[in-house]
């Protein structure tokens, strides 16, 4: 194996929590993704390009929409939140050349919403949507799409007046669900 200790952002700063691209296919390259840090207006995400012929780590950012960490979820019944933790991506897949991925996020329209990206190694943004509404608290994403592009998403729901629970939704290709 080879060791990277202090991996950075293309920025220079700390990456955070990086997830490595579950590859389906064939490629040259194993590939890794961070979302930056606390995220806000010019958030990027950073794709970073591991070579295991040359054991060289590459980085760079890829510009996506705002967003910030997602507000805890209520729930029916009590007064306690859930916890949604914060705007990490929590999982990646590599497959027919581009990067799938997710995260739980907050913008001005959603109290917790799931962020779904599609990206080109390279940096075209193929898809970048926040899905949720604006009542309830949509957490813990996870993306795969099939061999056509079509897009899964599970993840967690919850609001005033639903218990915690688990839904999914399914696409067409490389479209938000």
């Amino acid at each position: 194996y080879t060791y990277f200790p202090a991996v950075e952002l293309p920025d220079g700063t700390p990456a955070f929590t990086l997830v490595p691209c579950e590859t389906f296919g064939s490629s040259v390259f194993e590939y890794l993704v961070s979302a930056e840090g606390l995220g806000g207006d010019g958030s990027n995400i950073g794709v970073f390009f591991y070579n295991p012929s040359t054991r060289i780590l590459q980085s760079k950012f890829i510009p996506v929409g705002p967003y910030s960490f997602p507000l805890n979820a209520e729930q029916t019944g009590t007064t306690t939140l859930i916890d949604t933790n914060d705007s990490r991506l929590l999982n990646a897949v590599y497959m027919n050349g581009n990067i799938y991925t997710s995260q739980a996020m907050s913008l001005e329209t959603f109290n917790s919403a799931l962020g779904l990206y599609v990206l080109k190694p390279g940096g075209d943004v193929l898809l970048d949507v926040a899905y949720g509404n604006s009542f309830g608290y949509w957490f813990f994403p996870a993306i795969m799409p099939d061999k056509t592009g079509r897009l899964a998403v599970a993840f967690s729901y919850s609001d005033a007046n639903n218990h915690p629970s688990v839904a999914y939704t399914v696409s067409g290709n490389t479209t938000a669900p």
